[in-house]
């Protein structure tokens, strides 16, 4: 309303001369208003009203019939609802042929519909009463559709729909080895791949250097060599469009080269098997990334099988004494560290030898070690002026020692087959004996009114000089040396010296060396002093 003219009719009235319209309040009748037709202008601000008509003749004052009545009002258009669009994110399609469909529903009273496209989208065509096809200029980012419903009466307001092209998100994550040390420098390729993410168009991916992408590129799947040299970097894709691209997802890939394999396991005293056909069998567990294993061996040692596998069996040649055995793991990025076992022909040397007594003359002690690992038999040496018992080639040996043992020492070496070890000694000596008591002059005890001073030097070689110093003043003393079994085997008679203080010189030179006893006798009774021949 507030536009063209709008005509009413109505049927010809039986007997009715003319006809007498009335317009709505506010609405005015344009021409006659006296016929079956009326013409009937509306303002721009017209809402309702009643608009009349009665038949009239002559005979009946003006009215032949009750007036007819109908109500006039202005039915508007209201604004469309939501506008719906084919694609919700246009980033894939900007730039390229592609189009999307943007749709309102029907608005009750709507004759016609107006769209508004703002810059950067171009209207391809309409889409049936209610919709529009658009396309999507390079270098769109954001912008807006509008429409607005219309009849002769009015126009709505518009509805709006904002519109963004939006990039595409990260990819979630990357599946495929990132160990790949087995992969360098060969034919296969590993395979790296990502679900596929909205609005991308493509997928870009990179690799680290010398890695080779050999197929997919573009796609969400690509397969990669690994060339000789690789260490480590990382695999990344963005996902791309139109509008831009994703962030990087990446995942970081390794050549690491396999670890020190833990221990070789094996014997390690090999005396048994040198020279002979007997193999040592030696092995480690497998190593985690490994494609094989590089043992070593020393000289005179040969692989016979297993070089490569992470066992080996060896033959022992002549002249094998001791080395080590070497194994690393290897792969085509580099190899382990090595992994050594010590092996060896040679026998330990016996531990701390411990004896059963001292070794004082005359006396059977006992010598033993504990056992040695690998050890066959053990060859005891007997000190000088010992006599052999029992035990050689066994941990305890056995010697009776001679009157004359003063000092010496005991040793033993462990044995085998194949070696002999240094000896370890045990150092002996009687100086610590003590000597038999007096027994060979009855009737005599010891004295209480003299004493042996001092002997020098004790011990020597058989020459001494004893300083006696005695209560009396003068008399005879008999000097006498005695083994260790008490008998008498050197004396001599002296004079006590004027002052009770008497030195006298001993000469015992030629006794054998060994342990004695020196007694001075006077007057039923005697004094002793230990005495040490050693040459």
């Amino acid at each position: 309303m507030g536009g063209a003219p709008v005509q009413y009719r109505i049927n010809q009235v039986s007997s009715a001369t003319s006809y007498l319209w009335t317009a709505p309040a506010g609405a005015s009748i344009i021409g006659s208003n006296t016929d079956t037709v009326v013409t009937i202008s509306y303002p721009s601000n017209f809402v309702s009203g009643t608009l009349s008509v009665v038949a009239v003749n002559a005979c009946f004052n003006n009215s032949v019939s009750n007036a007819r009545n109908v109500t006039i009002r202005r039915y508007a258009p209201g604004t469309p609802g939501a506008i719906t669009a084919s694609v919700a994110n246009p980033c894939a399609i900007i730039g390229t042929s592609q189009t999307a469909i943007y749709t309102i529903r029907p608005v009750t009273y709507a004759s016609a519909y107006s769209w508004t496209l703002s810059s950067g989208i171009t209207l391809v065509s309409q889409y049936g009463d209610t919709g529009v096809i658009v396309r999507f200029e390079p270098g769109f980012s954001s912008g807006t559709i509008s429409v607005r419903a219309s009849n002769a009466c009015s126009i709505s307001n518009a509805r709006t729909i904002n519109i963004t092209a939006q990039k595409p998100t990260t990819p979630v994550a990357i599946t495929g080895p990132s160990a790949v040390c087995e992969l360098v420098g060969q034919p296969t390729t590993a395979t790296y791949s990502i679900s596929p993410v909205s609005g991308a168009g493509s997928y870009l991916w990179s690799v680290p250097v010398n890695a080779s992408i050999v197929s997919g590129q573009g796609s969400t799947s690509i397969s990669v060599s690994y060339l000789p040299g690789f260490s480590s970097g990382s695999v990344s894709v963005v996902a791309s469009a139109p509008c831009g691209n994703s962030s990087a997802r990446s995942l970081s890939v390794s050549a690491t080269r396999p670890t020190t394999p833990v221990s070789i396991t094996g014997p390690t005293q090999v005396c048994s098997f040198v020279g002979q056909p007997t193999t040592a069998t030696y092995s480690i567990n497998p190593v985690a990334g490994a494609s094989s294993y590089l043992w070593t061996v020393p000289a005179n040692v040969v692989i016979v099988s297993g070089q490569g596998t992470n066992t080996v069996t060896l033959s022992y040649s002549s002249g094998f004494r001791y080395g080590n055995i070497s194994v690393a793991s290897v792969a085509n990025c580099g190899s382990s560290s090595a992994r050594s076992l010590s092996v060896t022909t040679l026998v330990t040397k016996p531990g701390a030898i411990t004896a059963s007594g001292p070794a004082c003359p005359g006396a059977t002690v006992t010598f033993s070690i504990d056992p040695v690992s690998n050890a066959t038999t053990y060859l005891w040496y007997l000190p000088s002026n010992a006599i052999y018992v029992s035990g050689q080639g066994t941990t305890s040996y056995t010697v009776t020692f001679k009157p004359e043992f003063t000092s010496g020492q005991v040793s033993v070496k462990s044995r085998n087959e194949c070696s002999s070890s240094a000896a370890v000694a045990l150092a002996l000596s009687a100086a610590e004996c003590t000597p038999p008591s007096f027994s060979g002059q009855p009737g005599k005890r010891e004295s209480e009114g003299f004493d042996v001073v001092s002997v020098f030097p004790n011990p020597s070689a058989g020459v001494f000089q004893a300083k006696l110093k005695t209560r009396a003043q003068s008399g005879i003393l008999q000097w006498q040396i005695v083994d260790m079994y008490g008998k008498p085997v050197w004396q001599k008679r002296g004079m006590i010296n004027q002052g009770g203080l008497t030195i006298e010189r001993i000469d015992a030179s030629a006794l054998p060396s060994g342990v004695y006893e020196l007694r001075c006798l006077a007057d039923a009774q005697w004094k002793s002093v230990k005495l040490v021949i050693a040459r």
